[in-house]
């Protein structure tokens, strides 16, 4: 198979060979040009980061507006028992069976970034006994569970 009948996708090993050869010719000559003794891989990461593609824009849930729609069970969940009494985020965790940092993705990803829970104070965690912080339940947050429940 020539390199004009290849699959897509798959180049021919002896393409690949002369492209290695044509780029390590390309990079002998430019550092001889140049009066440079720079390391050929060196040579193609400075390439490399001129010729970036840039990044694309995500499509998703970037938007908060979206995400305050979703509302799921778990943060109901969450949520009242933030309600009933100021807690933290492991006695949530350790009280409702779920992993920690569940959790705390929860909490400080949602829950905080949307006003619904407060930071009330710190104090020693009864699971832990480390200097954790109190979460106790907004306004905006009992508006929300009621909204969702």
């Amino acid at each position: 198979m020539n390199g004009r009948e290849n699959k897509k996708g798959k180049i021919p090993e002896n393409l690949i060979n002369r492209l290695n050869r044509s780029i390590n010719i390309a990079l002998t000559k430019f550092n001889q040009e140049n009066d440079l003794d720079l390391d050929d891989m060196y040579l193609i990461n400075i390439y490399k980061k001129v010729n970036k593609s840039p990044k694309s824009k995500g499509i998703g849930r970037s938007n908060p507006v979206l995400w305050e729609d979703d509302f799921t069970e778990l943060e109901g969940l969450i949520l009242t028992k933030i309600a009933e009494h100021p807690t933290t985020r492991r006695e949530l965790a350790f009280n409702l069976n779920i992993q920690a940092s569940s959790v705390a993705g929860i909490v400080g990803g949602k829950l905080l970034k949307f006003g619904w829970v407060e930071v009330v104070r710190y104090r020693k965690c009864t699971v832990t006994h480390k200097t954790v912080q109190e979460l106790s339940i907004t306004e905006k947050g009992k508006i929300a569970l009621a909204n969702h429940s």
